[in-house]
C-alpha cells in the first residue's frame, strides 16, 4: 500500500504521459483517480503500520477500490496501454491475484488492541 502501490501508480503514468492528450478526458479522470486512490492507500497504509484497529475496513475497501481501478485502466480502452491481448489478460489475472491477497490479508489481519473475532456462540435451551 505505502510503497508499492505509488510505484505502480508511477509506472503507469510514465508509460501514458505522451499519449494522454490523444486519449482525452477519460485517461485524465482515470490517472487522477488512480492517483486518489494511490494516497488513500499511503494514509491507510500507514494507519495499518501504526496499529490503529480502526484501519482494517478502510483498507478493505482500498484494495477493492484499487483493484477496480487497476482493471479499469487495463482492459479498457480509455488508458493508454501497449500490451497485446495475451498481455492484458495477464496483467488482468495479475491485478486480480495482486489485491485479492491483499483482501485475504486485510481479512485474516489482527490488529493489536482491536476486539477479538469470536465464533458464534450457540444457546441451548433446557
Amino acid at each position: 500500500m505505502v510503497v508499492v502501490e505509488p510505484l505502480l501508480l508511477g509506472l503507469a503514468a510514465s508509460g501514458a504521459l505522451a499519449r494522454l492528450p490523444q486519449f482525452g478526458v477519460p485517461a485524465y479522470l482515470l490517472l487522477a483517480a488512480r492517483g486518489g486512490i494511490a494516497a488513500l492507500g499511503i494514509v491507510i497504509g500507514r494507519r495499518l503500520w501504526n496499529g490503529e484497529a480502526e484501519a482494517r475496513r478502510p483498507a478493505m475497501v482500498w484494495a477493492f477500490l484499487a483493484c477496480a481501478m487497476a482493471l479499469l485502466t487495463i482492459a479498457t480502452p480509455y488508458f493508454p496501454g501497449n500490451r497485446t491481448p495475451d498481455g492484458k489478460r495477464l496483467a488482468v489475472l495479475g491485478a486480480i491475484l495482486w489485491y485479492g491477497w491483499w483482501i485475504i490479508y486485510l481479512f485474516r489481519l489482527r490488529v493489536p488492541g482491536a476486539p477479538a473475532r469470536t465464533a458464534a456462540r450457540t444457546t441451548t435451551r433446557p
